[in-house]
C-alpha cells in the first residue's frame, strides 16, 4: 500500500544531551565502535510509535515533558542557558521540570482519553521504553519489541510540595503505584484536549494539536547495535 510504512535499516552513533535510544539498545558511545557494530551487520527490531502523522522510537508525551523540551528550545540561543547546559549537561530537563512545578504553571487542563474526560493533569505519556530524558523513568516495565506502548496518566497535585516529591518518585519509576497515577499497556490510544498542545518525542516537539490518533507500529525498524 502507498502509505504503509517500509522496514528502515539504521545504525546509530550517539551525539545528543541523554542519548536514550542508544542507551536502551546498548549502542557504545565511542564512534569508532558504533562503525564497527553496524559494519558486523547484527541487528535486532524496534517497534516505533506513530501519533498522527509523526513516529518515534522512545517516549514523549504531553504536559510536563513537552513543556520542558519547549522552554529547552526557546532559551537554546542564549549564552546564559548554553553555559548551564555545559554545566547540568542533561540534568537540565530536571532544572526546567522543577522550575515550572514551582511556577505552577504547567500540565493540561481539560482533556479526554479514550472518551474519559480528565482534569488537571501533570502529563500524559507515551512510552516505548522505560525511561525518556535519562533520569526520568516514566515506565518501568516498558519494552521496544513488544507489540505495545505503555501510557502514563499523571494528575497533578494542588501542592507544589507534592508534586516535586511525585516528581522525584517518577525519577526512581516508583509513581506506578500512586493514587493520582493511570498506568497502561495498549496498541492504540486517542487524546482530546480543550486546546492546542504540544506533543513531545524523542526529545523535539514533533506534533502539535487538540487531536492525537497513537498507534504502534511493531518491529517497525531494524538496528544495527
Amino acid at each position: 500500500q502507498k502509505n504503509e510504512l517500509k522496514k528502515v535499516y539504521t545504525g546509530f552513533i550517539p551525539c545528543g544531551k541523554t542519548n536514550d535510544f542508544a542507551k536502551m539498545m546498548n549502542v557504545p558511545f565511542q564512534a569508532d565502535s558504533c562503525i564497527s557494530k553496524i559494519l558486523n551487520k547484527k541487528y535486532v527490531y524496534a517497534d516505533l510509535i506513530k501519533v498522527n502523522n509523526c513516529y518515534f522510537v522512545t517516549g514523549g508525551g504531553l504536559g510536563l515533558p513537552s513543556e520542558v523540551v519547549n522552554h529547552i528550545a526557546l532559551l537554546s540561543s542564549n549564552r546564559i542557558y548554553q553555559f548551564f547546559v555545559k554545566m547540568l549537561k542533561d540534568l537540565i530537563y530536571y532544572f526546567f521540570a522543577v522550575k515550572l512545578i514551582l511556577s505552577n504553571d504547567f500540565g493540561i487542563k481539560k482533556s479526554k482519553i479514550e472518551n474519559n474526560s480528565r482534569e488537571n493533569l501533570m502529563a500524559i505519556t507515551i512510552n516505548n521504553q522505560p525511561f525518556i530524558g535519562k533520569r526520568f523513568f516514566l515506565a518501568p516495565d516498558a519494552q521496544n519489541n513488544d507489540g505495545v506502548f505503555e501510557v502514563c496518566i499523571i494528575k497533578k497535585y494542588s501542592s507544589r510540595i507534592k508534586n516535586i516529591f511525585l516528581l522525584y518518585k517518577i525519577i526512581k519509576g516508583k509513581h506506578i503505584n500512586e493514587k493520582t497515577v493511570t498506568y497502561l499497556k495498549v496498541k492504540k490510544f486517542f487524546i482530546k484536549t480543550e486546546k492546542n498542545y504540544s506533543f513531545m518525542a524523542d526529545g523535539e516537539l514533533i506534533s502539535s494539536g487538540r487531536l492525537f490518533k497513537i498507534n504502534i507500529c511493531p518491529k517497525a525498524i531494524k538496528i544495527y547495535a
